[in-house]
């Protein structure tokens, strides 16, 4: 790591969000940033909350627009 992990506590209202069901013996999760098995080749992308609207959908994310999204909003993975 970087750095330390931030305190949670010290960030205020700011939300974070928890996927509960993937909490479970078993339970495979993807890696940001890859791709997935689908029609339309989505990839696997972490979101800001500001990103979050009703309609969004996983094929949003794909081959073909990943790169370009990646290097307009100069995403970090210490960002997340």
């Amino acid at each position: 790591m970087e750095n330390d992990p931030p305190d949670l506590r010290k960030r205020g209202k700011k939300r974070i969000y928890l996927d509960y069901m993937q909490n479970r013996r078993g339970q495979t999760i993807t890696a940001p940033y890859s791709l997935r098995p689908r029609p339309s080749a989505p990839v696997s992308m972490p979101l800001r909350w500001q990103e979050m609207k009703s309609g969004l959908k996983p094929s949003d994310f794909n081959i073909h627009n990943a790169l370009e999204r990646i290097k307009k909003q100069e995403i970090s993975f210490r960002e997340f």
